[in-house]
């Protein structure tokens, strides 16, 4: 310690002006305060008392920035987006592509496509989600099908799966040309995905509603995407149409169909 004050001793004698700002009203040290116009000497001897006096509050550091005016600042290095993991990583300037800079424990992050830091520091995505505008979510661009997987649609503009509410098939229009705003849950429905909503929002493949020896129904949609409800006395699906999974049953043996007796 001795030797220290002999440094700052000597640094001091040698400057012209000291500012009296630089110290503090409670004594030498990092006091968030501009020191003026010093020189690059007095500087130096600024930065030798800066640990000497009364040191900047727990988790920040005392920085000192500018050459002839002189300014020390207590900053937090770990989360400071203007002063990250330094005093002068700036991470707004350094990644100025970036949506949404942040600092996170000491590193720079970019809160809007990060799966790790995904709109916050250390939110992590699940497995197969990606971080979009700040928000986990799973994409369909390579393979469709993981938004069904989901029970999410896959929006054709975004390629990012999604649970979409509505007020009109326009509002469902981002999702293809079989996404239908269904009234009975307010959002968008695939129509020709299941014998609940067979082509349409209001044609429902119910096994309660047929009579033995009618125990099996199913849901048929054709190339346009109409959709109609065969039994099984009516055969399986046509040429030309596709049965949507799940098909309804029924047993011939308890004359319950879904719960519901015939």
């Amino acid at each position: 310690m001795r030797t220290s004050y002999r440094t700052i001793a000597r640094a001091l004698a040698s400057a012209t002006v000291i500012s009296a700002a630089a110290f503090g009203a409670g004594g030498m040290g990092c006091g968030d305060q501009s020191v003026g116009q010093e020189t690059e000497e007095v500087g130096v001897a600024q930065d030798a008392l800066c640990g000497l006096g009364p040191n900047c509050s727990s988790g920040k550091t005392c920085c000192k920035f500018g050459t002839t005016a002189i300014t020390f600042l207590c900053e937090d290095l770990q989360n400071d987006v203007n002063h990250c993991g330094s005093c002068s990583n700036d991470c707004v300037a350094a990644h100025p592509s970036w949506n949404a800079p942040a600092c996170c424990t000491g590193t720079c992050k970019d809160e809007a496509a990060d799966v790790n830091n995904c709109g916050s520091c250390g939110n992590h995505c699940a497995a197969g989600q990606i971080c979009s505008s700040g928000a986990c979510v799973y994409s369909c661009a390579a393979t469709p099908s993981i938004c069904a997987d989901h029970g999410l649609l896959c929006n054709q503009t975004t390629h990012l799966c999604e649970q979409h509410a509505c007020t009109n098939d326009n509002d469902c229009a981002p999702f293809g040309s079989h996404i239908r705003c269904c009234p009975d849950v307010s959002a968008c429905v695939d129509v020709t995905a299941s014998a609940k909503y067979c082509g349409s929002c209001f044609n429902e493949c119910d096994c309660s509603t047929q009579a033995p020896p009618t125990y099996h129904t199913r849901c048929c949609i054709s190339s346009s995407g109409a959709g109609t409800c065969r039994t099984a006395n009516d055969g399986a699906c046509v040429a030309g149409e596709t049965p949507t999974s799940p098909t309804c049953e029924c047993s011939p043996l308890t004359m319950y169909c879904d719960g519901h007796l015939q």
